[in-house]
């Protein structure tokens, strides 16, 4: 009678938690499919298309995705370190404001840097035509189309993540870490190295890992610099060989490169530095003189020049000149607003049913950490994914009789971007569900309020700021996406960031200025707000 008492009893208990798990992994289907079609995908080879490529194309390419990856992510650590020690550990005049400043080139996509930088140094343009008026020739100006080029810009672009991981490690007792160096005796860079910097292996790792993953998924920048990446490859093997098949197979390679990411950033975080006791310590910070303040404004005046300002004046003259033009931009405008917006929408409210899976079954956490690989993995690998599994659905549908427009409507780019970001709407919701303590729906309840009341009157508007966060991030996220947009849209469907995309890739540099600034300006508002979440 007991045992019977007792699965009574959970029985109630258990369907909340079944129907949850049921809905989270609805929701996470698409990014689910799209891993499983790229596996799937070497089931059915093309020998005569894949001796090609194997032959002629993939090894360049995967050569110089790991050239790439490896370079953006050393440069990308050196300056995001740097940076993060000069405003976390020292005191200078103006300190304040190139802690903010230092965040803005993360508002510009990289294939917005790239473009604005090849469109300076093109032909034609005002540095090119200055250059030979002053010295008669323009061959010393540098030329960015090539690895070293990209390395940079995506350095430029990306290393901000490092810069803010750092810095929150290091706010939370990097200057006591530091203090407690130099009380032995040690210089300050000497104590930094020795005292500080193991205990940043974890931020350290996750920043790098984060640059190294955004190196392999990029598309646009590569593309305009003319450096035949994996992620170029997989693009031309759909649209120019019309191999889906192939393309699969080559993206896989490209989540092999993500797993691999992944795992070399667990082993390089380490375990866990006993220097996270300081946390909570303050010292007080080292005073720069004026000589090296001047020099520490130049460094970061430098690359926030270079990353972002003079970029942004570039893109701003040619959208001024095109001005005759801006009323075009009203259509890709809304269909960014349209698309982002539904899919931030989606993304949020299913971040939230798979964060609650999370906590009401250990096998929703296993759910929820493997429909996330979608924010680690291209987004160029997830849609040939992705299109491989609409497509194989689509003729089983037909083979039933059933029409089925999966691969050609905008529900694919909606599904595209769901798995891409699930990772952005489960953060937000986690976020959120931290506040939720027990005690207020066990108050909720002894008032009379039933569970459908309780959400709404009180859950809810706790959840309501981090959720309205997520969906901000969603949205800038969405709107900047380009491979996956690109590649799953349907025809006519133009955002700012296909826009931008068509204009550079037929040279038109002037065409993309306007769409190009505005989706920088979109970038500002999440990438400055960054910087109020504090260690």
């Amino acid at each position: 009678m007991n045992a019977d008492a007792a699965r009574a009893v959970s029985a109630p208990r258990r369907r909340p938690a079944l129907s949850l798990l049921a809905a989270a992994l609805a929701v996470a289907a698409p990014a689910l499919l799209a891993i499983g079609a790229l596996l799937a995908a070497w089931v059915t080879p093309d020998p005569a298309t894949w001796m090609h490529l194997r032959e002629h194309l993939l090894p360049g390419a995967g050569a110089r995705t790991a050239v790439l990856a490896l370079g953006t992510g050393a440069c990308s650590a050196l300056l995001g370190t740097a940076f993060a020690a000069l405003v976390s550990l020292c005191d200078f005049r103006g300190r304040r404001l190139l802690e903010v400043l230092l965040v803005l080139p993360l508002a510009m996509p990289a294939y917005v840097l790239a473009y604005a930088w090849v469109a300076s140094l093109d032909v034609g343009s005002p540095l090119r035509a200055w250059a030979l008026a002053q010295t008669g020739s323009a061959a010393w100006l540098p030329s960015l189309r090539n690895l070293p080029g990209a390395i940079a810009l995506l350095a430029l672009a990306n290393y901000a993540y490092v810069y803010l991981l750092v810095r929150a490690r290091l706010l939370g007792g990097g200057g006591a870490l530091l203090e407690a160096a130099r009380s032995q005796g040690l210089a300050p860079a000497a104590a930094f190295v020795r005292g500080v910097l193991p205990a940043l292996r974890p931020a350290l790792a996750a920043g790098v890992a984060l640059v190294v993953l955004e190196s392999l998924a990029e598309f646009g920048a590569v593309s305009v610099l003319g450096v035949d990446t994996l992620s170029v490859l997989v693009y031309r093997t759909w649209y120019g060989m019309h191999a889906l098949p192939a393309a699969a197979q080559v993206a896989s390679l490209l989540l092999l490169f993500a797993v691999a990411v992944r795992i070399a950033e667990q082993a390089a975080a380490g375990p866990a530095h006993p220097a996270s006791a300081a946390r909570g310590t303050r010292a007080p910070p080292l005073r720069l003189r004026a000589r090296a303040t001047v020099a520490a404004w130049c460094a970061g005046g430098l690359v926030v020049a270079l990353g972002f300002a003079l970029p942004a004046a570039q893109l701003a003259a040619g959208a001024w000149s095109t001005r005759a033009d801006w009323q075009r931009l009203v259509d890709p405008l809304l269909a960014t607003a349209w698309v982002a917006g539904v899919a931030a929408l989606a993304i949020v409210g299913a971040g939230l049913l798979v964060a609650l899976a999370a906590r009401a079954a250990r096998a929703g956490a296993v759910l929820r950490d493997v429909a996330g690989l979608g924010y680690a993995v291209p987004g160029v690998v997830l849609a040939v994914g992705l299109m491989f599994a609409l497509v194989a659905i689509e003729r089983a549908l037909a083979g039933a009789g059933m029409a089925a427009l999966l691969s050609s409507s905008a529900l694919a780019v909606w599904l595209g971007l769901l798995a891409r970001f699930l990772r952005v709407g489960a953060a937000a919701a986690d976020s959120g569900l931290v506040a939720l303590q027990p005690a207020i729906g066990d108050a909720a309840r002894s008032l009379g309020a039933g569970r459908a009341r309780r959400a709404v009157a009180v859950q809810l508007p706790l959840l309501r700021p981090a959720l309205a966060g997520g969906l901000l991030l969603a949205f800038v996220e969405c709107a900047k996406e380009l491979p996956a947009t690109l590649m799953l849209r349907p025809f006519g469907l133009d955002t700012l960031a296909v826009r931008i995309y068509n204009a550079t890739s037929e040279g038109l540099w002037a065409q993309a200025a306007a769409p190009s600034l505005l989706l920088c300006l979109l970038g500002l508002w999440p990438a400055v707000g960054l910087l109020r979440r504090r260690a």
